[in-house]
């Protein structure tokens, strides 16, 4: 009886562990939805507003688009405390990095945004902000094919990885 009960455990770790790695594919995604969305709501601000950086990142922090990227609400509160943007910007990106499952050309691309922000004039930012949302787009579409063509893939490795361990063991 206990063999089976271990025999059953050792079969969903498999599944659990497999259902883990598609959730990440998942969550890739949706961060990636979330980041175009936060450059849409930027060219907005600045085209529309004018808004000044720690504005701009303080109304970004509000919104409910946006509650899946960690870094714009601690970027606003570290400009609200006196920090220069770029300094805020890449603090609040290196401290988010765990919390997000973002693979390193994804950050990369949004570290460039550290550089450009503030740097040139409207003109400039907007075109900035264009090509950032042309290159996520690019990701977003390599993320969603990834989750479409593995997600289902690694819970079905997971579960029968567990269903031969299983079996080797009883």
């Amino acid at each position: 009886m206990i063999r089976w009960l271990g025999a059953i455990m050792i079969v969903g770790a498999g599944f659990l562990a497999g259902h883990a790695l598609s959730l990440k594919l998942k969550y890739r995604v949706r961060e990636l939805e979330a980041i175009l969305a936060m450059g849409e709501q930027m060219a907005t601000y600045i085209r529309y507003q004018g808004l000044p950086l720690p504005e701009l990142f303080e109304q970004l922090s509000e919104s409910s688009q946006l509650k899946e990227l960690p870094f714009i609400k601690n970027c606003a509160l570290q400009m609200k405390g006196g920090v220069s943007f770029p300094v805020a910007y890449r603090a609040a990106l290196n401290q988010s990095k765990d919390m997000m499952h973002l693979k390193g050309e994804d950050f990369k691309y949004l570290a460039g945004l550290e550089q450009e922000l503030g740097s040139t004039d409207l003109d400039g930012q907007l075109k900035t902000l264009w090509l950032f949302q042309k290159t996520v787009e690019s990701c977003l579409t390599e993320a969603r094919e990834e989750y479409r063509s593995s997600g289902m893939v690694y819970q079905r490795v997971g579960l029968f990885a567990g269903m031969a361990l299983a079996i080797v063991i009883v």
